[in-house]
């Protein structure tokens, strides 16, 4: 169980509700029931439930100021973390400092104890999976990550475990979304969430095993920032709002990824918000209103303009005639 304790702020100052103020309401995920944090400088949202020795959590925080958190842990955790929103340095114990990054992931052995992470004002969202030393010992001589994981373990060594984080690609980003989107108070929600932990982490191992061309530190964040846009067609992308969320300025991130996908941000952006557009008319029946606000258009007339603009026809021209 992890808990947060504030830097620098009062005791009298900081208070723990659990009751989530109604203006945060949408930030909360119905897997699990939510108690907040409250401070002058930042709300911390804390989601945990546990399935079968294991923890499944999401932490949201929304800072206003420049603040210091002290992650507590009573017990050593062995986790898979995923950033989901925001980046964040994290100081795990003196000299071992990790660099938890927007749309990546990572297997973490940590240590018992306060930890610390500082924060910018933004929205920052992890989510983690805390894995139970029954689940561990059976999977690991499955998977030498795993088995990496279990040893460190056996150390109490704090550290990451993947030399360079994964990425979260669009299959992972809506794995987790899946685990969240589960309702608490349904029957069988446990047994919901036991599965979907299992195939969560079966996706994430094979991913590992995966072939693929070794990156550099910048090629995996422009294929971590790719991956992102994917996931998130919904809403405003822009470079300054992809800048806040990496360690990373505008123009370096401009240069980078046109060089890594030859395209400029702006039209990846369009590009793939109309081949996702184009799917949707061709295998659902949804109104085209509503297709233009799922790839990030409040305006469908505005959506409309930019699909003929790319591909020389109306979306109603994607619409088969129904067969009398």
């Amino acid at each position: 169980m992890m808990t947060f304790n504030i830097l620098d702020v009062p005791a009298k100052l900081v208070h723990l509700t659990p009751e989530v103020p109604k203006h945060y309401h949408a930030l909360v995920s119905p897997f699990a029931k939510a108690t907040c944090v409250l401070s002058p400088g930042i709300d911390i949202i804390d989601q945990q439930v546990e399935i079968e020795g294991c923890t499944i959590a999401t932490h949201t925080m929304v800072c206003k100021m420049a603040s210091v958190l002290r992650p507590h842990l009573q017990a050593p955790i062995s986790t898979l973390h995923c950033m989901l929103q925001g980046s964040l340095q994290c100081v795990l114990e003196p000299g071992i400092t990790v660099d938890l990054v927007q749309g990546q992931y990572n297997f973490f052995e940590i240590a018992p104890g306060e930890h610390e992470v500082t924060v910018t004002p933004g929205r920052y969202v992890s989510f983690h999976i805390d894995l139970s030393e029954n689940l561990l010992e059976k999977l690991a001589p499955l998977a030498d990550v795993l088995q990496t994981l279990l040893e460190k373990a056996l150390h109490a060594e704090s550290s990451p475990v993947l030399p360079a984080a994964g990425i979260l690609t669009p299959e992972l980003y809506a794995e987790i979304e899946a685990i969240r989107a589960c309702n608490a108070g349904e029957p069988l929600s446990r047994v919901k969430l036991h599965g979907k932990l299992l195939q969560l982490l079966t996706m994430v191992l094979e991913s590992l095993y995966r072939p693929c061309q070794p990156l550099t530190h910048t090629q995996q964040l422009m294929a971590t920032i790719q991956h992102y846009i994917d996931t998130h067609l919904d809403e405003l992308i822009t470079l300054s709002r992809l800048a806040k969320g990496y360690p990373l300025s505008e123009s370096c991130i401009k240069q980078q990824f046109k060089a890594f996908t030859g395209e400029n941000i702006s039209d990846y952006v369009i590009r793939k918000r109309m081949e996702k557009a184009k799917e949707l008319l061709q295998t659902t029946n949804w109104p085209i209103s509503n297709i233009a606000f799922k790839v990030g258009y409040e305006e469908p007339t505005n959506f409309t303009r930019e699909y003929k603009k790319f591909f020389q026809q109306l979306p109603s021209a994607e619409r088969k005639p129904v067969v009398r």
